[in-house]
């Protein structure tokens, strides 16, 4: 590999850690080699991205809680019932 095709997959590497899609990767780098002027694309990628992790982290918040309150439920109840499964089954 020559030096264009280390930094390429440095590059690479680097946007797959922060969670950008292989998409996403490929029209950015398609946008680096003019930064100056395509500056404001590469923002608004960014900004979208930043967008769905942060409505991912929310749902991920949502469903630790839900998931903690029916654990917490688990050994209150009689033995003939799991709050866990009556949920997974529609039924609490």
């Amino acid at each position: 590999y020559g030096p264009s095709d280390i930094e390429r997959l440095r590059f690479i590497r680097r946007a797959r850690e922060l969670g950008f899609s292989l998409e996403e990767v490929q029209a950015l780098l398609d946008l680096a080699p003019r930064p100056q002027k395509n500056c404001d694309r590469v923002q608004s990628i960014a900004e979208q991205h930043l967008a769905n992790i942060r409505a991912k982290r929310a749902d991920l918040e949502r469903m630790e809680n839900a998931l903690a309150k029916l654990i917490e439920q688990c050994g209150t109840t009689s033995n003939d019932r799991c709050p866990v499964l009556e949920s997974l089954a529609g039924e609490g």
